[in-house]
């Protein structure tokens, strides 16, 4: 009853989660009749990504210390409400500006209320089985950008793109429901409401950062999300431009990349049940290393083709499916009362970081793979040097 109670749990928190990559992957098809309609180029409409993500880290940012003050709940609710209603202005903008500037309030709404959802598995469990919970919702919420461009073209086909905005509205409220009926209200910590609002995030920030034997799983996770940007950033010339396999096909093989993270959770849950989540992080960590240099090897000695690359990929993106999960197990193991702000951290520090260094292998685009290969061995290398002493010791 319990393992029956604590998979739906895991479920609810993973379909919260998803609202993220559908809110970024189910317009994407709908780019070219938005530029159309909006009578705008396309660079333009394509900076909606970008606010996106911009308004995503600062709604994580703000909301995380928020949800420690005032409880989930509110955050969640307060988040998805801005989500919904600013996905109903953007079926009625006329100008790019106006779709922009909704875009960014609807990220900041779907960053307040994904933010909880770490913090949510802290309060509820801790040690091996927050591991597995993280693992459930990793390997769950990897459908969701498998099918949110699928989802796009349907809805493309039969309608207008204002109805993606509605299909994203409707979601959200579906997800609202969910937490109203699921997350229980919590009393505000009164300590944390005495201070003003400046000083409780200066003070929440502050004491994450204290915690310093929690920070090698912090920046170890930065590394890993370099190695799954760097792929994702390079998809496309890869596969259409290296490779040559065609538009038609190429959605199937950028899918590999989900399927192996997702395949990943799957087997780290199971290895949870009898292995402690810090053998599992550091040997995943190990083997990313090889798979990493032995990629480096044969894009330096051989001109690679399709299907060991994309092997090699798999191999990869399988070892971050071990390493998200559980690094932020571990890192959220020393932070209780901050777990809002702590989770925000994670998020922000890992996506920007792994967009850095997804971009570091753009700057030393050469035509060939090797760029790649090298930036994904050395993002290995220090995610290793980083986990392998933080797991020699236990959490506190």
């Amino acid at each position: 009853m319990e393992h029956a109670s604590h998979r739906v749990f895991a479920i609810r928190l993973a379909a919260l989660v998803a609202l993220t990559p559908f809110a970024i992957d189910t317009y994407l098809p709908a780019i070219p009749a938005l530029a159309s309609e909006l009578d705008a180029p396309i660079p333009a409409v394509n900076m909606g990504i970008s606010a996106f993500l911009l308004g995503f880290a600062l709604g994580q940012l703000t909301g995380g210390p928020l949800s420690d003050r005032i409880g989930r709940r509110p955050i969640a609710l307060s988040g998805l409400t801005l989500f919904i209603l600013s996905s109903i202005v953007i079926t009625f903008a006329s100008s790019v500006d106006t779709f922009l500037i909704a875009r960014f309030v609807q990220a900041l709404g779907g960053g307040a209320a994904s933010v909880v959802v770490g913090a949510l598995v802290r309060d509820r469990y801790k040690g091996q089985q927050s591991a597995q919970t993280f693992a459930t919702i990793g390997m769950i919420m990897m459908i969701a950008p498998l099918i949110a461009p699928a989802v796009g073209s349907v809805i493309l086909a039969i309608s207008k793109w204002q109805y993606i905005f509605v299909f994203l509205a409707a979601y959200a409220a579906l997800m609202l429901g969910m937490v109203l009926k699921n997350i229980p209200a919590a009393l505000p910590n009164t300590e944390k409401v005495r201070n003003s609002l400046l000083k409780h995030y200066i003070h929440s920030y502050s004491q994450v950062f204290r915690q310093s034997r929690s920070l090698p799983f912090l920046f170890s996770q930065a590394f890993v999300s370099g190695i799954l940007l760097a792929f994702v950033t390079n998809a496309s010339f890869m596969f259409l431009t290296y490779f040559n396999v065609g538009q038609a096909k190429f959605p199937f093989f950028f899918a590999a990349i989900p399927l192996a993270s997702a395949l990943a959770g799957r087997i780290n849950i199971s290895l949870l049940n009898t292995i402690d989540r810090r053998v599992v992080l550091r040997w995943s960590a190990v083997a990313q290393l090889l798979i990493t240099v032995t990629f480096c090897i044969y894009s330096a000695t051989t001109t690679p083709t399709v299907w060991p690359t994309l092997g090699l990929i798999c191999a990869t993106i399988a070892t971050v499916g071990f390493a998200y999960p559980n690094n932020l197990s571990l890192y959220l193991d020393y932070h209780g009362s901050t777990g809002g702000t702590a989770n925000a951290i994670f998020g922000c520090a890992t996506f920007a970081a792994g967009a850095l260094l997804g971009g570091i292998s753009n700057a030393f685009f050469d035509g060939t793979l090797l760029p790649i290969a090298i930036t994904i061995a050395a993002s290995s290398l220090f995610s290793l040097l980083l986990v392998y002493p933080a797991t020699q010791t236990k959490t506190s």
